[in-house]
């Protein structure tokens, strides 16, 4: 008889293939003062469902006799021979997975890949047709899942929620009997992306019809997120949150908003207490849980911001994570605790920015701003409060926003986790706190070494984010290092040191490199300071570390900084005329492709992310200051959406054909240009394989492709797109301005677009 324990943790199907290790999902591993289970249902669904031999040549034998089926997989682009190959390959594809030199083989990484992906569509293909489409489908390292029938809101939930069609014979056979098997007290449910909410409340709909008596409740970032839908007093919710353990309606019993640590420890120490405590009592007095009272929908207060220290439980954590579909000998997991943006909570910058949002300090704000009716908690002296350390000089940020140095790690506890993950296989690591600055990574260099590891061999190798300023950073960088950050970043010494302590690949929010942009941003950056990043990534990438440039597509500019004359007088000169947001859309892709092109050697990984009006962004609350339509009604009636749905205002934001030629151009920039697209677009840049691998390996395969496989396609769209962006600048060839001056019968290559970059970047220092 399996052992009974008293919370089991659940990570849904359908996120991402990386094999880090949800940071919801962790923290929650941390605190939990019971026997607690931790069930990953992506490693499930992947590996029992799609990459076995057995059960996907049992699917397509059910269907055999079913036509539709047939023509569906022939829509897709599976003949019946494919079909065949994918299904005897699926069993050697998954053992490939698991063997690390598979990694160093990229045809043969690729071929196991291309087997996973059509094993998704074989598994859909039952489920798409003319009226709805429902689906996986696995794209780079994502494994997604689309439903027609979810528009985003409760009520499509709530329908789907009971009527499992894809997911039915996998929740059925697998995922249910295993969360039951081990007779779990609590059931938590971490929706970290909007994808999960049908898998998870059709698995806790399958959980509450097998067994009542189990307590159902969600939380994650999307949940957050969404506090003021969840915790809304109506006639949906009421029905979802059931408010006695023998009612038979009802979905879940409750939900946890922002920050689980301190929820869950509560929850768990009660019902280890008292296993049959009555919902009300159990949910009664419990920071930030949201749950049916009396026939009504109530929201518990937040807690005061805290530091965990007393739930510290990190041993805890190894022995529950596996990572079934990457070689077992070389694990990952992330390292994650400082969880607000350092430059949004200590300057009050970045406008457009929500990355925030769900976690305890902003989540305070947002119940305050959108006016959430809350319940005080009554006890505040519980025995698991007392435990927390609530720190002294945590101040206010220029938003009303509390910031705490302490969340963050700090060196020497990120080395106390390295050096006990290694104990436990795991030397892959992903430090995804917005917090971590170029001094803690230094700091961390020296903490490893301390402790013998990366010293004679490499040990283990970590990923992050970083920052091409000190915009949030504390550290006296000139006092401390006799250089600036910036000059710091640029100095080989100090790259070699980051890289002898594991770092191999960081991620740079770039945004932009056109100047007006820049200083409608407000974001930190500047001319000098990206002149200054290309040394960085030159600087990085000699010593093994890769970058991956984030930039934004469509970012809108304030009203009044618009409409100042005086702030585009250049461009204005040099196209004769008055100047639209069109013009500026396309002047910064300039710019940012001459950046690009000039430093291609040195980025192994880039995205242009289209904008979007992120619910819980700054930007959110002023959005015709930004000459933004917001759509809020249909808004209301997704009210699980994370973006809200917007229109730009004619001429003073760019217009839609514009925008979708860049974001191709951009794609098709990098697809020709950079010179390991073709390898990183498979391994994608949150695989773990691109840090371990390294740069030197990647590099070679690159260099090894044929030039078919670099993907070098689509001339005659390219070319009509050029020629179309040339044809807005130049008034379709009937203005003699600077730009028709220099190319009169337009633009015929990314080359003409480096020639105008450069040119505008001298006119412009002369000006």
């Amino acid at each position: 008889m399996a052992k009974e324990v008293d919370t089991t943790l659940v990570h849904p199907a359908v996120a991402s293939l990386s094999p880090n290790n949800p940071a919801g999902i962790e923290s929650l591993l941390r605190v939990v003062n019971g026997e607690v289970a931790f069930v990953d249902f992506n490693e499930g669904l992947l590996l029992d469902w799609m990459l076995s031999s057995a059960s996907l040549g049992d699917f397509v034998k059910s269907h055999s006799s079913d036509k539709t089926f047939a023509a569906r997989l022939e829509k897709l682009g599976m003949t019946h021979k494919r079909v065949e190959t994918v299904v005897e390959g699926a069993d050697e594809a998954r053992e490939a997975f698991a063997r690390l030199e598979t990694y160093g083989d990229f045809r043969k990484f690729v071929e196991c890949k291309r087997v996973l992906e059509d094993a998704a569509k074989i598994v859909s293909a039952p489920f798409i047709t003319d009226e709805e489409a429902e689906y996986l489908k696995v794209h780079r390292n994502t494994f997604g899942y689309y439903n027609s029938q979810f528009h985003d809101s409760r009520g499509s939930l709530v329908e789907l929620s009971q009527s499992a069609r894809l997911y039915k014979t996998f929740l059925e056979d697998q995922a249910i009997p295993q969360i039951l098997q081990s007779k779990p007290k609590i059931l938590g449910i971490s929706v970290t992306h909007p994808d999960q909410y049908v898998f998870a409340f059709q698995l806790a709909h399958g959980v509450r019809k097998a067994n009542p008596e189990i307590v159902t409740l969600c939380g994650g970032g999307t949940v957050s997120r969404r506090m003021d839908t969840w915790s809304k007093d109506d006639d949906i919710n009421r029905a979802i949150f059931r408010d006695s353990r023998a009612e038979a309606k009802g979905l879940i019993d409750g939900m946890v908003i922002s920050e689980g640590e301190l929820a869950m420890a509560q929850l768990t120490a009660k019902i280890v207490s008292d296993p049959s405590i009555d919902i009300n009592d159990l949910f009664d007095d419990v920071y930030g849980a949201v749950y049916k009272k009396d026939g009504k929908i109530t929201f518990n207060s937040l807690p005061r911001a805290f530091y965990p220290e007393a739930l510290w439980r990190r041993r805890d954590v190894y022995k529950h994570l596996k990572r079934g579909l990457m070689p077992e000998e070389r694990k990952m997991h992330s390292l994650v605790d400082g969880r607000v943006c350092t430059y949004e909570c200590s300057t009050g910058g970045c406008e457009f920015c929500a990355i925030s949002k769900g976690y305890l300090e902003l989540s305070q704000q947002a119940v305050r701003r959108l006016r959430i009716p809350q319940a005080p908690v009554l006890s505040d002296s519980t025995q698991i409060e007392q435990g927390l350390s609530y720190p002294p000089d945590a101040i206010d940020g220029k938003r009303g926003i509390k910031v705490i140095a302490q969340r963050k790690l700090g060196a020497e506890r990120m080395a106390q986790e390295i050096q006990e993950g290694l104990q436990n296989g795991f030397s892959v690591v992903d430090i995804t706190d917005e917090q971590f600055t170029v001094d803690q990574a230094l700091e961390l260099t020296k903490a490893l070494a301390s402790r013998g590891i990366n010293t004679s061999n490499q040990d283990v190798v970590y990923s992050c984010y970083m920052r091409i300023d000190d915009a949030g950073d504390t550290t006296n960088y000139r006092q401390k290092y006799g250089k600036d950050l910036s000059d710091l970043l640029v100095d080989p010494e100090a790259a070699k040191q980051l890289a002898a302590g594991g770092l191999r690949f960081a991620q740079f929010g770039l945004e932009t490199t056109y100047p007006p942009k820049m200083q409608s941003m407000v974001k930190g950056t500047s001319e000098s300071k990206v002149k200054k990043f290309g040394s960085v990534l030159k600087n990085l990438a000699e010593n093994g570390i890769m970058s991956h440039i984030f930039v934004i597509v469509g970012y809108p500019l304030r009203q009044d900084y618009f409409q100042d004359g005086k702030k585009f007088s250049f461009e204005k000169k040099v196209l004769g005329r008055d100047i639209d947001a069109d013009d500026l859309e396309i002047f910064e892709a300039i710019y940012n492709l001459k950046f690009l092109h000039d430093h291609s050697r040195y980025i192994y990984t880039f995205k242009q992310a289209p904008y979007e009006l992120a619910y819980g962004s700054p930007m959110a609350a002023k959005p015709e200051q930004y000459g933004l339509a917001a759509d809020w009604g249909q808004f209301e009636k997704t009210d699980l959406a994370c973006g809200i749905p917007f229109s730009y205002t004619e001429k003073i934001g760019p217009s839609q054909p514009v925008l979708n030629d860049l974001i191709e151009l951009y794609g098709f920039w990098k697809r020709k240009e950079m010179p390991f697209q073709p390898v990183v677009q498979e391994f994608q840049y949150s695989q773990r394989i691109i840090q371990e691998l390294g740069a030197e390996k990647i590099a070679q395969i690159a260099h090894n492709l044929s030039k078919n496989e670099s993907g070098n396609e689509s001339p005659t769209r390219e070319a009509e797109i050029l020629i179309r962006l040339w044809g807005k600048l130049t008034d379709h060839g009937k203005s003699n301005n600077g730009v028709r001056l220099m190319f009169p019968s337009g633009f015929k290559s990314y080359d003409d677009l480096y020639s105008l970059a450069e040119k505008l970047e001298e006119l412009r220092e002369k000006t």
